[in-house]
């Protein structure tokens, strides 16, 4: 409810809607992209969403397969490397998500659909696989240079995560104040390292978000 009073921004590292559907039940809405409007919390999904789907059956098809399960292990293994994109990217409400059966995204051999997903570490991350990658980045990147408060809620901040350090290096302001929920040392640690700077003091710690929520 906060966000009647203040306005801001939200970069989320998940894939899920959680969010979302809070903020719908607080009789809000989101968007993805900008341009945004009034009473609308604009969240970057830098790591990509479960209600994102890519549409790809079209441009690598298996025929033979039939059953959701074997389309699904067919499907996976080309997560982290084609650039098939056949259409525009399909973005569901959580609602209509949690409706979804396995059969729904995964017809058949020929006509099926890939979650648009990056996972934070590891090999073989094709950031240019999708148009919407590049958006998403680039308005989580605005977020950070116009932001004069940084929340950081429940992440270690790994500098495996390449593109995420990328992001914060190269945006987040020495003046910008910075407000940890969480293992403060190791949040602190992590953000250094990124930034390459020493972070100033006072830096506002909550070890717990029932904590941080309630000073809202």
């Amino acid at each position: 409810m906060h966000s009647y009073d203040c306005f801001y921004n939200v970069i989320n590292l998940n894939y899920d809607t959680i969010f979302e559907s809070a903020v719908m039940y607080s009789g809000l809405s989101h968007n993805y992209f900008p341009p945004n409007n009034p009473r609308t919390i604009p969240i970057a999904k830098v790591h990509g969403s479960v209600n994102w789907l890519n549409p790809i059956g079209r441009g690598v098809a298996n025929p033979s397969l039939s059953k959701p399960n074997d389309i699904l292990r067919f499907a996976s293994s080309l997560l982290y490397s084609n650039r098939f994109n056949m259409d525009p990217i399909r973005v569901l409400d959580f609602v209509t998500l949690s409706k979804l059966k396995l059969k729904d995204l995964f017809r058949s051999g020929a006509d099926y659909d890939e979650p648009v997903l990056i996972p934070p570490i590891g090999n073989h991350k094709d950031y240019e696989k999708v148009p919407l990658y590049q958006q998403i980045w680039n308005f989580a990147a605005r977020m950070l240079k116009e932001a004069t408060e940084l929340v950081i809620i429940g992440t270690a901040l790994r500098k495996e995560d390449t593109k995420l350090v990328e992001l914060l290096k190269n945006n987040v302001g020495p003046s910008t104040k910075i407000i940890i929920v969480g293992n403060k040392s190791k949040i602190v640690q992590g953000l250094e390292s990124i930034t390459e700077r020493k972070l100033q003091e006072p830096i506002g710690h909550f070890p717990r978000f029932i904590d941080y929520a309630k000073s809202l």
